[in-house]
C-alpha cells in the first residue's frame, strides 16, 4: 500500500494527534486533535479553539469524536468540556455540558457520539451515557449510569464505543463491563455474553471498538485482547491476536478503530500500526511506519475516514496519511528491491517467451525477469556482456541480439550460447559501419539492419555481406540525411522509417532504395517541429509517433503516409504534455497512446485527447527515463526503463481519470475585508455591493485532497467578462470599478487531466447603482431639462428668426463674390498648369527634367531615411534602396539625343523613372530588386553599341542611397549624387569601362572625401564595393 506522500513539515497533518475526521456536505474536511478543531480545504486550514472569554466557542482544545448530523451541525465530543456543537452558518458554537441549565450530561469527558437512524444522538463519556434528542430548538439529555444491583442498567459508567446494528439495536462497548445493547428509544435490552464455550475462551470486557460489517459480522476491538469477531447467524466468535510466530497477520493486542469503507476492506487500528483484510476469507496484512515519504507517519494509528472520492483518510499520533484506491500504481524493479541489479540504468528489453521479460542495464549485464515469480536473474551465457556498455536488445526466435555503444553488435544463441560479433574493422568495407549501435531491427523480407550513431545505417544481406547507407551530400537521396541513427521502424508497406539526431526522419523506399529526408522547415508549420527525433513508433492505425528533444510530439497520419503528403500535427506542453522532450513512445491493448519523458510518463487518449501524466506519487521512484528503452510484453503488460531500474503497468488495471475538483466560494471581500454575513459562505447563493465598493474579491477553492497544486482555474463574470479568465493556480479573483448592474460570478477547475468542470459556483452578483444614478434622481433629471428645454426652445426661436434676415442679406453678397472668385481661380489653374509643365518637363525630349527628379528626391529619401532609421540593424539588409544611373553623352552623341532617350525609356525597368539631368546626362532612378541596376546597365551598353556603332559609347555610372545601410544617414542625396559623377569620370577615363556601379563601403569607418581625392579605379575597390562591365 502506497500512501500520498506525507504533508509538509509546516502542516498541522503532519504532525498533530488527530484523533477523529470527518467531512461536511460541501466537501470541507474536518479534523479534532488535541489542538482543537480544524477545517480543511486542501490548501488552507480554519482553526476554531477554546477562548475563555467567548461562551459561544469551542468547549475544550481536546477533541475525541467528531459527528456530521443531519442537519448539517458539526457535534465535537471534547475532553474536558462536553460537547459543542457548531452552526456553520453562523460559526457559532452551542454547549452542553455537565453545567448546561437543560439536563446535563453526566460527564464533561466524552468519548463517544454516534447519530443513530431517528436522527438522535448518544454520547459516550466516562462516567455515564446521554442519549440526545431535540424538539423545537431545545436539547433534551436521558442520562444512564451503571446501577449497582440492577442488571438491566449500564454495565460500567466508562463508555468507549457505540454502534447501531441493522436491526436498530444500540450496543454500548465500555472499559471493564463488556457490551450494553439499547434498542432506540433508549430502553435497555440486554447485556451481550458470549455462549458458555465462548466465555471461557475470551475475556470481551475492556471494549475499544465496535463496528456492524455488510455480512452482518460484529467485530468487537479490546483493551490488551485483540480482536473478536462475531458471526451473528451461528454465534461463534473468532479471536485475533498478537503472534509472534506470525508477525505479518496480527501485529497488536490493542485495537484503538475498526473501519469498513465502501470496497468492504476491513481497517484495523492500533498502536503497533494498521492491519487491512481485503476479503471475508483473506488474511489481515498489516502496515507500518517506514523511512519513505509513502509510508505511514507514525505506527500509533487513532481513526480511519473514507472521503467522498473514495480516499482513505488516516489519523495517528503524529499526524494524517492517505491512501486513495484510485490511484494508479506502477511496480518498481530496481537495485533496492533486487541487489543483484548492482547497476540500476536499464537500456533494453526482449521477450523470447511468455515466462519471462530479458533486459539490459548500461554496465552490468543482461538479466531475465521471471514472469511466474517475479524474480530477476542473470541471463545464462551472458557472463561475456557484464562489463559492456549495452544500448539496445532485440529478440529474434532463438537468437537475442545485442547492440553496445562502442564494441558493435552481437548476435547470441541462447540455446548454446554462441556468439556472432559484428564490429567495425576500417580496412574491411564488409563490416558493420561503425561500433556505436543505438538499434537493431529485422524488417518485413527479414533482413537484420544496425543503426549506429556516428557512421549510417547497415544491412545484413542473405550472402553474410553488409550494404552501408551513409549520408552522401553529391546525391543525398542515396543516403540517410545524418548518419547520426537513433531508432528504425518499418511501416505496413515495408518501407523503413529512420529517427536521426539532427536530421529530422527519413523514409527508406525498399523498391528503389532511396531515402526521403523529412526535416523542420521554420517557414511551415506542417513540417516536423525538430530535427533531433529520438523515437519513432506505428500504432494499431499505421500512423507514426515521433518524438523529438525539446519539441514534443509529432504525428504523421496513414492517410498523410499514403499521399506522400508529410504535414506533421504537434503535441506539446500546451496540450498536457509534462516535458517537451520524449524518450520513449509506444501504445496499450485500448488503443491509448504512452510517452516516457525526463518528467515522468503520460498516457494520451486519441479520442479524447486527454493525457494522464503519472509521477512520484504513482510509484514513479524515478522521472528520467532512457532514450527508447520502453517495452510492451506479449500480456500487454507495459516496461519503461530509467536511471534507476525499470517500471511496468498493466493499461487494464488503469484506474478511470478523476473527474474535475469541486469548486467552493471560501470568502467574498471588499477593499480586502471580507463582507459581513449571517449564513454559510459556501451556501452563498447572491451577493449585493454598494457603488462605493471599488474594490470586489472573490476567494474560492477547488476542493482536490490529493494533489492540489495541480488544480487550475477559470473564472468570469457573466455581464462583465466576455470570455473565461484563465487564473492558473491562483484561488482570488479581483474586479474594481464595477459598473451597476446584475452579474453571475462562475468558477470553473481541472486538474492533470485537461477536463475542466461546470460551474459549481454561480454567485448572483447586484452592484447597486449610486444615488445620482437611482431612478428618483434621473426623474429630477428630466424635469430639470424639461424646465431648461423650453426656456432654451424660446431663446433660440428668436434667434433664428434675425440670424435668418441676416443670413438673406450674406446669401446674395456670398453669390456675387463666389462668381467673382470661381473666375479668377480658373485663369490660376490654366497659368500654374502652365508653369508647372514648362518646369518638369524638358522641351526637346520630353523627358521629366531636373527640377521634377529634386521633387521626386526629397520625397522618396525623406520616406527612405524614415524606414531605416525605425527598424533594427539586422532588418535594414531587408529594405530595398534607391538607386540613380547616369549616362553621360560625348557632344558627338548630340545629333542623336532624341534617340537615346526613347533608348532609355524602353530599356529601363518597370516604374523607374527617366529624367534629363543636363545637356549631355541623363539619370535613371528606381528601386533596387535583386541586381536590376547591374542588369540595368548592360543592357543599356549593349542598345546603345547597337544604336551608335563605331561611336564612342557614353559612359555608364551607378549608385545607391542610402550607401552604407549600417550607416544610412552618413550620406546625403546630394553626396549620392556626386559618387555617381566622380564613377562616370573614372567610366569616360578608361577605355576598358564601359559602366561603373557603386554598392557599399568595404569597411567601417567610411570617409566620404576620400573618394572624391582618387583618380585610380584600383584604389576605389579597396574602399567600395564595386561591380563593373
Amino acid at each position: 500500500m502506497r500512501f500520498l506522500k506525507s504533508f509538509p513539515a509546516t502542516n498541522p497533518l503532519s504532525y498533530q494527534y488527530v484523533n477523529s475526521i470527518v467531512q461536511d456536505a460541501n466537501g470541507f474536511m474536518w479534523f479534532g486533535t488535541q489542538d482543537g478543531l480544524y477545517r480543511f480545504d486542501g490548501h488552507d486550514f480554519k482553526h476554531y479553539h477554546h477562548q475563555i472569554a467567548n461562551s459561544q466557542s469551542l468547549a475544550a482544545d481536546t477533541i475525541s469524536s467528531l459527528l456530521i448530523s443531519q442537519q448539517g451541525h458539526i457535534w465535537i465530543a471534547t475532553r474536558g468540556g462536553g460537547i459543542s456543537i457548531l452552526d456553520q452558518s453562523t460559526e457559532l458554537f452551542t454547549t452542553l455540558s455537565t453545567s448546561s441549565k437543560t439536563p446535563p450530561l453526566t460527564h464533561d469527558n466524552v468519548n463517544v457520539l454516534l447519530e443513530d437512524s431517528r436522527g438522535n444522538v448518544w454520547a459516550g463519556t466516562e462516567f455515564g451515557l446521554n442519549h440526545i434528542t431535540k424538539e423545537q430548538n431545545t436539547y433534551s439529555i436521558t442520562q444512564h449510569v451503571q446501577q449497582l444491583g440492577n442488571p438491566k442498567s449500564l454495565a460500567t459508567n466508562i463508555v468507549t464505543s457505540i454502534m447501531e446494528t441493522d436491526s436498530h439495536e444500540i450496543w454500548i462497548g465500555t472499559s471493564g463491563g463488556g457490551i450494553s445493547i439499547f434498542d432506540l428509544d433508549g430502553q435497555f435490552i440486554r447485556q451481550f455474553t458470549p455462549n458458555q464455550e465462548n466465555s471461557d475462551k475470551h475475556n470481551i470486557s475492556l471494549i475499544s471498538s465496535l463496528l456492524e460489517d455488510h455480512q452482518k459480522n460484529i467485530w468487537i476491538g479490546t483493551v490488551e485482547n485483540g480482536l473478536f469477531k462475531l458471526d451473528t447467524t451461528s454465534n461463534v466468535i473468532t479471536q485475533f491476536k498478537y503472534d509472534s510466530q506470525q508477525k505479518h497477520q496480527f501485529t497488536s493486542d490493542n485495537i484503538e478503530e475498526i473501519f469498513e469503507d465502501s470496497n468492504h476492506r476491513l481497517w484495523i487500528a492500533t498502536d503497533k500500526g494498521f492491519l487491512v483484510k481485503s476479503s471475508t476469507h483473506g488474511p489481515f496484512k498489516a502496515y507500518n511506519q517506514s523511512t519513505s515519504p509513502y509510508s505511514l507517519n507514525n505506527d500509533f494509528v487513532l481513526t480511519f475516514f473514507e472521503d467522498n472520492e473514495k480516499m482513505i483518510w488516516i489519523g495517528t499520533y503524529s499526524g494524517v496519511n492517505r491512501w486513495d484506491p484510485l490511484m494508479t500504481t506502477f511496480k518498481q524493479y530496481n537495485a533496492l528491491r533486487y541487489p543483484q541489479l548492482t547497476e540500476d540504468i536499464t537500456t533494453g528489453f526482449a521477450q523470447d517467451s511468455k515466462e519471462r521479460i530479458i533486459f539490459s542495464t548500461y554496465s552490468s549485464g543482461i538479466f531475465q525477469l521471471s514472469l511466474v515469480d517475479n524474480t530477476i536473474t542473470l541471463l545464462p551465457n551472458t557472463e561475456f556482456f557484464k562489463d559492456m556498455r549495452i544500448m539496445t536488445l532485440f529478440s529474434d526466435s532463438n537468437y537475442l541480439w545485442i547492440g553496445t555503444r562502442t564494441k558493435g553488435a552481437y548476435k547470441l544463441n541462447l540455446a548454446n550460447g554462441d556468439i556472432t560479433t559484428y564490429r567495425h574493422n576500417v580496412d574491411n568495407p564488409n563490416t558493420i559501419s561503425a561500433n556505436s549501435v543505438t538499434d537493431i531491427f529485422k524488417d518485413n523480407y527479414g533482413f537484420i539492419w544496425i543503426a549506429t550513431f556516428h557512421h549510417g545505417l547497415n544491412r545484413l544481406n542473405n550472402d553474410k555481406s553488409i550494404t552501408r547507407f551513409i549520408k552522401d551530400d553529391v546525391i543525398s537521396n542515396s543516403g540517410p540525411s545524418s548518419n547520426h541513427i537513433l531508432q528504425i521502424e518499418a511501416d505496413r508497406t515495408g518501407n523503413l522509417w529512420l529517427a536521426t539526431y539532427g536530421g529530422g526522419i527519413n523514409r527508406f523506399n525498399y523498391a528503389t532504395e532511396t531515402f526521403t529526408h523529412l526535416t523542420h522547415q521554420p517557414d511551415n508549420q506542417n513540417s516536423i517541429s525538430s530535427d533531433l527525433s529520438w523515437v519513432l513508433f506505428f500504432d494499431d492505425r499505421d500512423n507514426l509517433w515521433i518524438g523529438t528533444q525539446s519539441s514534443g510530439v509529432n504525428l504523421l497520419t496513414a492517410e498523410n503516409i499514403k499521399l506522400e503528403r508529410f504535414e506533421f500535427t504537434h503535441l506539446g506542453v500546451k496540450d498536457g504534455l509534462k516535458s517537451r522532450t520524449i524518450y520513449g513512445i509506444s501504445q496499450d491493448r485500448h488503443g491509448k497512446m504512452w510517452f516516457s519523458s525526463n518528467k515522468g510518463i503520460s498516457s494520451f487518449n486519441t479520442s479524447s485527447k486527454v493525457i494522464q501524466h503519472f509521477d512520484a506519487s504513482h510509484g514513479l521512484e524515478d522521472l528520467e527515463y532512457n532514450h527508447a528503452s520502453v517495452f510492451i510484453s506479449r500480456s500487454k503488460t507495459l516496461y519503461f526503463g530509467s536511471a534507476k531500474g525499470f517500471v511496468s503497468i498493466d493499461p487494464s488495471e488503469l484506474t478511470p481519470t478523476k473527474t474535475p475538483p469541486r469548486v467552493k466560494l471560501i470568502d467574498v471581500l471588499s477593499l480586502n475585508e471580507s463582507i459581513s454575513k449571517d449564513y454559510s459562505i459556501s451556501e452563498l447563493t447572491s451577493v449585493d455591493f454598494s457603488y462605493s465598493d471599488r474594490l470586489i474579491s472573490f476567494k474560492y477553492v477547488g476542493l482536490n485532497y490529493i494533489d492540489p497544486s495541480s488544480t487550475r482555474y477559470k473564472y468570469r463574470l457573466l455581464g462583465f467578462d466576455k470570455e473565461w479568465i484563465d487564473a492558473g493556480s491562483s484561488r482570488r479573483a479581483t474586479y474594481t470599478n464595477l459598473p451597476q448592474g446584475d452579474y453571475q460570478f462562475e468558477v470553473i477547475a481541472n486538474t492533470q487531466n485537461n477536463v475542466w468542470s461546470a460551474p459549481s459556483i454561480q454567485l448572483k452578483v447586484h452592484v447597486k447603482p449610486a444615488p445620482w444614478f437611482t431612478w428618483w434622481a434621473y426623474l429630477l433629471y428630466a424635469l430639470l431639462t424639461a424646465l431648461l428645454l423650453i426656456g432654451y426652445t424660446r431663446f433660440i426661436n428668436k434667434k433664428v428668426y434675425i440670424e435668418q434676415q441676416q443670413k438673406l442679406e450674406l446669401a446674395q453678397q456670398v453669390k456675387e463674390k463666389t462668381q467673382e472668385f470661381l473666375e479668377k481661380n480658373v485663369e490660376l489653374q490654366q497659368a500654374n498648369k502652365q508653369l508647372e509643365n514648362v518646369a518638369t518637363i524638358d522641351k526637346q525630349t520630353g523627358l521629366f527634367s531636373r527640377t521634377y527628379l529634386d521633387i521626386y528626391i526629397e520625397q522618396s529619401t525623406l520616406l527612405l531615411s524614415q524606414l531605416h532609421k525605425n527598424i533594427l540593424p539586422i532588418q535594414r539588409q531587408l529594405l530595398p534602396r534607391l538607386y540613380t544611373l547616369m549616362i553621360s553623352l560625348a557632344p558627338e552623341h548630340q545629333s542623336k539625343i532624341l534617340e537615346i532617350a526613347d533608348l532609355l525609356l524602353y530599356s529601363r525597368n518597370t516604374d523607374d523613372l527617366v529624367v534629363r539631368w543636363s545637356d549631355n546626362a541623363f539619370i535613371i532612378i528606381g528601386y533596387e530588386k535583386d541586381d536590376n541596376a547591374r542588369e540595368l546597365a548592360q543592357r543599356l551598353t549593349q542598345r546603345l553599341q547597337e544604336l551608335l556603332k563605331n561611336e564612342q559609347l557614353p559612359s555608364i555610372s551607378f549608385t545607391f542611397y542610402p550607401f552604407d545601410v549600417e550607416q544610412p544617414m552618413s550620406l546625403s542625396w546630394e553626396q549620392i549624387g556626386v559618387l555617381t559623377e566622380t564613377a562616370n569620370t573614372l567610366v569616360s577615363k578608361s577605355n576598358k569601362l564601359n559602366w561603373l556601379g557603386l554598392y557599399s563601403p568595404v569597411s567601417q569607418p567610411f570617409n566620404y572625401l576620400d573618394i572624391l581625392q582618387l583618380d585610380d579605379k584600383s584604389k576605389l575597390t579597396q574602399l567600395i564595393r564595386t561591380k563593373q562591365g
